[in-house]
């Protein structure tokens, strides 16, 4: 990261005094050694990511979050870094699906709707649960009523075709 942002890879001197102290302070302590102190580096002028899990951050450099690999952790950093991450709007999505129907028979079809749609992803999931297959058919963009239109679309479409879709997940 730090090659990437053509910055110097160095301790983080709040960080690495953390760290010392959370080490110091374990019972029995626990020494603070260079394996350690490497998780107190980052790259110069990068924010730390703090949480509850660890003293070891993980760290932000613009809009680039560079969090641990170990779940809880990661959870953890994630947890404390989100009310920071500014918000877009909410993909809506709205399922059809559709059993017995394979995407080969649709493809056409779905084409089309898709390109009444160019502000909606539509995609096709094909599936199989007893007894046979069938296929999911999303519906996703910020839009509401188009979400809801493509649905339709959707639905009226596989009807013209003689299938009777179900909305939302089967059951």
């Amino acid at each position: 990261m730090a090659r990437a942002f053509g910055v110097p890879w160095e301790v983080h001197e709040e960080t690495r005094a953390l760290m010392a102290a959370d080490y110091a302070r374990r019972s029995p302590p626990v020494e603070f050694n260079a394996a350690r102190l490497r998780m107190a580096t980052l790259p110069r002028g990068a924010v730390p990511i703090r949480c509850d899990e660890t003293s070891a951050p993980g760290f932000s450099m613009g809009n680039v979050h560079v969090m641990a690999g170990v779940p809880r952790i990661m959870r953890s950093m994630f947890e404390a870094l989100a009310p920071q991450l500014p918000r877009g709007r909410p993909v809506l999505s709205h399922t059809v699906h559709a059993d017995g129907v394979y995407e080969g028979l649709i493809a056409e079809g779905l084409a089309a709707i898709q390109a009444r749609y160019p502000a909606l992803d539509i995609g096709s999931y094909p599936y199989y649960r007893a007894p046979g297959g069938g296929v999911a058919l999303v519906a996703k963009g910020t839009e509401a009523a188009a979400v809801e239109a493509a649905a339709r679309d959707i639905a009226d479409f596989l009807r013209r075709l003689g299938h009777e879709p179900v909305e939302g997940e089967p059951a």
